[in-house]
């Protein structure tokens, strides 16, 4: 079932990848569930598709109640939830949500727009730039003093790396990785970029070696800047849209 025929179904990105356990499942932290795949997943507050992935998981999230017959809450099944500042560099924010799965997703490198190679386990690490196709679902549980908890959570199918990032907890990251693995194509992640657009990082090309690199122009071949009355003033920054606005953005943050 596609995603236009399954309105709970969804696939967004770029998000940053953190805390995969895609390759081999893991207990959860209170082990009180079945060994799972899963993932968390960081939208980040400078992340200029930030307001159109939050819209794309609320409207998710509504198809999912819609699904079991039940009104969306939008005050308790809020589908992001704000990323702990102290995991951040200074000055970032950001939000996250969670997708697990008893069946391994479908994991893939995305090489050029719908040309994909299945991602091994070295080329999913907590940095990198992906997108998800996850699913909606309501769940309703019992709580503490019998009390029903309602909300929504998020079913994991697929990853596609889109391009690398800053490994978490680490160095800069090698993106000179190979794949040798066969071909393939998945038409749910054909509409994902090419890394480099769109703002995400793509592999950098290697600097020519220093007898192929060009020898920078002596002083009096350098053209001189203009003046100050022929230079052109910075454009202005353009004005906010009534677009959509993730709740509680910060007021210093672009609106979409």
């Amino acid at each position: 079932m596609t995603e236009k025929e399954d309105p709970c179904r969804v696939t967004v990105g770029p998000l940053v990848l953190s805390y995969p356990a895609l390759h081999t499942p893991k207990a959860s932290l209170n082990k009180t569930q079945d060994m799972q795949y899963s993932a968390e997943f960081w939208l980040l507050a400078d992340n200029p598709h930030a307001a159109e992935i939050h819209k794309s998981l609320v409207t998710a999230s509504q198809a999912a109640c819609a699904e079991k017959q039940v009104p969306f809450n939008s005050h308790t099944m809020q589908p992001l939830k704000e990323i702990d500042p102290a995991k951040l560099p200074a000055g970032r924010s950001g939000w996250m949500f969670r997708a697990n799965s008893k069946s391994r997703p479908e994991l893939f490198v995305c090489r050029t727009k719908g040309h994909l190679v299945p991602a091994i386990e070295t080329d999913l690490y907590p940095g990198c730039h992906v997108y998800a196709t996850i699913r909606a679902s309501f769940y309703s549980l019992q709580g503490e003093n019998n009390v029903p908890v309602k909300g929504v959570k998020f079913y994991l199918n697929g990853v596609c790396k889109v391009g690398d990032g800053q490994r978490m907890g680490g160095g800069p990251v090698d993106a000179a990785e190979t794949f040798s693995a066969t071909d393939m194509q998945i038409m749910a992640f054909d509409a994902a970029p090419t890394p480099g657009f769109e703002g995400i990082p793509s592999t950098p090309a290697a600097p020519a070696p220093p007898w192929q690199q060009q020898a920078p122009a002596p002083p009096w071949q350098q053209q001189a800047p203009a003046p100050p009355w022929q230079q052109q003033a910075p454009a202005a920054a353009p004005p906010a849209g009534p677009g959509y606005v993730i709740p509680g953005w910060p007021s210093n943050a672009p609106s979409f």
